[in-house]
């Protein structure tokens, strides 16, 4: 008996119905018995699916000869799936057969194909093997420290289930200083900004050799990769919603933790420690339980401005850089009057030739430049715009040839012989090749010409401009310009487009 099978996702017009896939399968029979095998709204993102599994039951119960599909997709997604499928068929000596890509495993080249088929099958049979073991090895290593050393610590490897893996140890002359840095914020009413002041007064320098400010200090003093880790620690990050590997046996107050997850970049890892995971680190700690935790909490009642670049003072924050420095310029208010000054200066100390500009006043300047800069360049965007589409085009025809070409040759691989066939397969492979570079280059040109059409938005956009929030005005402005650097008596704009 012959197996039709037929699935659909979801009932869309645009997509072939159940009905249609059957009829099409029907043509293939001729006069020989069948039998239906419908799956109605599930995926082929895997065989988990009810028509399918009592089809493979008769396959297993010899009752089935054949399998026919419409298309190759609609049995299976998956490369590995449809490879261990075909394993499954060969077994049970079941043929397979695809009315839309003429796929019949009866013929010499249906087994060809089949035989590429499972060709990659194997590869991603393998691949997922080797990322099961590569797993394995990490979470035997886990505690492992493979990322820069931190301010304080030195590379260093130890044996782990016979596996050298990196991991780190105190350096001498630097854990001197974290220690110091921790007690002096835990146990006096020493602020972030005056501890960075002091620590490059001093002359000491951080961990890359440039100077101290409050959102290193922070970072550091926020990292558990210090502390030795005992109970009350465990208790401090499991309240914070932190995913921790090890039981609470484990926090016994002499090694440090490792953490690892995703994370806004844009913001301290450390202040959103629900999405962590923390493990027990491979290192001694540093800093003992008490101390660091008396700097969390402090810190928590310190908490930092998140550095989004969207400040509610003005639409240019997080844009505008001290010329003298390169640090960035805050917004500072006093009664009714807002100025930008250089955090450099109020952080480190280390500025002293920073400038103090009033808010409104650089906010009307940078706007008079924007709107001269979009007119300026609008009729030469446009200009280019079309020139860009014409190359598209131009990528788009070539494509479309050489599709043409491979499909001309796998139509005539059918009435190939062996050494034909041969032939024909290493053309296609040329032809693929070259398909792919066009493709390549057709996707880097639709990036670039990406640019253009963002510009030739802020036309109708800038139009609006009166009306809109300091947030809608802040994603404007952050599109157009990379930086705007302040001196004395200078401001100079750096646009991300000059076209």
């Amino acid at each position: 008996m012959i197996a039709i099978y037929a699935r659909q996702s979801l009932d869309k017009k645009d997509s072939i119905s159940i009905e249609t896939q059957i009829e099409l399968c029907k043509k293939e029979i001729g006069d020989e018995r069948y039998k239906e095998y419908v799956d109605r709204g599930y995926s082929g993102k895997n065989t988990n699916r009810p028509q399918f599994k009592a089809m493979m039951q008769d396959v297993e119960n010899g009752v089935i000869s054949k399998i026919i599909v419409y298309k190759l997709d609609r049995l299976s997604r998956s490369t590995l799936d449809f490879g261990e499928l075909m394993d499954a068929l060969s077994k049970h000596n079941v043929e397979f057969s695809s009315t839309r890509e003429k796929f019949d495993t009866s013929t010499p080249i249906g087994k060809a194909m089949l035989n590429i088929i499972m060709v990659f099958a194997q590869l991603e049979r393998e691949t997922i093997q080797v990322r099961v073991q590569d797993n394995f090895r990490m979470r035997s290593a886990r505690g492992a420290y493979d990322a820069k050393a931190p301010y304080g610590y030195a590379k260093t490897k130890v044996m782990v289930q016979g596996k050298a893996v990196s991991t780190l140890k105190p350096d001498k002359a630097y854990s001197l200083m974290v220690k110091k840095i921790f007690e002096q914020y835990a146990y006096t009413s020493t602020s972030l900004g005056y501890l960075a002041r002091t620590l490059n007064q001093q002359g000491i320098k951080s961990a890359n050799g440039a100077a101290w400010d409050s959102c290193k200090l922070s970072k550091l003093l926020c990292n558990p990769i210090y502390v030795k880790a005992d109970a009350e620690v465990y208790k401090y990050y499991r309240a914070k919603g932190m995913e921790i590997t090890n039981d609470i046996d484990d926090f016994r107050g002499q090694y440090g933790c490792v953490t690892y997850g995703q994370w806004d970049r844009a913001k301290n890892k450390f202040a959103q420690l629900s999405g962590l995971t923390l493990s027990i680190g491979l290192h001694e700690g540093i800093i003992d339980a008490k101390t660091f935790l008396a700097c969390q909490y402090k810190l928590a009642d310190n908490t930092q401005i998140n550095n989004t670049g969207r400040g509610k003072h003005s639409w240019l924050t997080g844009l505008l850089k001290c010329g003298c420095c390169g640090k960035a310029m805050k917004v500072m208010t006093y009664k009714d009057t807002a100025t930008f000054r250089c955090s450099g200066a109020m952080n480190t100390g280390l500025c002293s030739d920073s400038p103090s500009v009033c808010v409104h006043e650089m906010e009307e300047a940078v706007e008079r430049e924007i709107f001269a800069h979009v007119a300026r360049h609008q009729e030469l965007v446009v200009q280019k715009r079309n020139e860009e589409d014409n190359k598209a085009h131009n990528y788009k025809i070539a494509i479309a040839k050489l599709d043409d070409q491979i499909a001309n040759l796998i139509t005539a691989l059918a009435d190939g012989t062996e050494l034909t066939m041969k032939y024909i397969n290493g053309r296609i492979s040329e032809l693929q090749k070259q398909r792919n570079i066009l493709a390549t280059e057709l996707q880097q040109h639709k990036n670039a010409t990406k640019q253009q059409d963002d510009i030739k938005q802020f036309h109708d956009i800038i139009n609006l401009w009166p009306g809109m929030t300091i947030p809608q005005k802040h994603e404007i402005a952050m599109m157009l310009i990379r930086r705007v650097e302040i001196q004395e008596d200078t401001t100079r704009i750096y646009w991300k487009y000059d076209l």
